[in-house]
């Protein structure tokens, strides 16, 4: 039997402990990322109501990164996604549980809605889809589902065939002078993002400046930026950023995320080690109601 309670920042540490052993975690569910906007403090944009879940023994067994609007529960409002963050050894009664103890929190508190994005299936570091039978038994209604794009770069077989023009153009930027570097200049690059989502979508970066180097400045080994750089030319210093250039890192979700710079196309292969994620941030949106009954109720009445 489970049982619930709300998270408050004295539980940081082992909220932080129990992300990283768990099957579905990402560096999204830190409190040090969670918090970066005042999530879990009460005085930043989105009203926290994170909940942790024990066994009878006092163990914890699962998370809900979640933030509270009205009477809508939310999980997670200012994440991309969110969801039950479980352990290794969850299996999916125990899931089936987490929603109903969930369920009758919301009862009791008056809240009518759940707005629930799961963890993209590509993050997890084993299978943890049992929220999606625990969705279907509860009469989740899927309100929106975006399409991604994923490089699983631990696996060359995947790959299809490099291009030749792609290969004569590495091999000419290499000639040339251009060269990826990893820096810590996100003011350099930052302009170069803002210009290149204006121009081609209309829409500026999720973060500012300021909230991405207090992010690097909190995860730098998990946030990292490369950059392209030009050769020496007459009046100009090397190292000087390349206008089209856009290879950015999103360790946020543990990748990098890219796409490459056109005039060169440069290789970043050998500075990436996971699976990239280079879309648009995605999520399965689904929406309960805690005043329907759930599937199985209705099948006793």
């Amino acid at each position: 039997m489970l049982s619930l309670r709300r998270y408050t920042p004295s539980d940081a540490r082992e909220w932080d402990a129990f992300v990283e052993a768990s099957k579905n975690g990402t560096l999204l569910f830190l409190r040090g990322y969670m918090d970066y906007h005042g999530v879990g403090t009460g005085s930043g944009r989105f009203r926290d109501c994170s909940f942790m879940y024990y066994d009878l023994k006092g163990r914890l067994r699962a998370l809900l990164p979640a933030n509270i609007e009205g009477s809508t529960l939310w999980s997670h409002q200012g994440l991309t996604y969110g969801g039950f963050i479980l352990s290794e050894d969850t299996r999916a009664e125990e899931v089936l549980e987490l929603f109903d103890v969930t369920i009758a929190w919301m009862r009791q508190e008056g809240v009518t809605e759940w707005m629930y994005r799961q963890v993209p299936t590509i993050y997890h570091r084993c299978p943890a889809q049992e929220d999606d039978y625990a969705l279907w038994r509860n009469g989740a209604v899927l309100k929106s589902c975006l399409v991604t794009t994923t490089i699983p770069l631990n696996d060359a077989s995947l790959y299809p065939p490099v291009e030749r023009r792609r290969r004569r153009g590495e091999r000419k930027a290499m000639e040339a002078g251009y060269r990826i570097v990893e820096s810590d200049r996100l003011e350099l690059f930052w302009p170069i993002m803002e210009a290149n989502l204006r121009e081609r979508y209309g829409v500026a970066p999720v973060h500012t400046l300021q909230e991405m180097q207090l992010l690097r400045s909190r995860f730098p080994e998990r946030i990292r930026l490369f950059l392209v750089t030009s050769p020496p030319a007459p009046l100009q210093r090397r190292g000087e950023l390349l206008p089209s250039s856009s290879i950015w890192s999103a360790g946020y979700v543990r990748s990098l995320a890219m796409r490459w710079a056109r005039p060169c196309s440069l290789p970043c292969r050998s500075s990436i080690s996971s699976v990239a994620f280079a879309s648009r941030s995605s999520w399965v949106g689904h929406k309960l109601n805690s005043t329907r009954k759930s599937i199985l109720e209705e099948s006793h009445m």
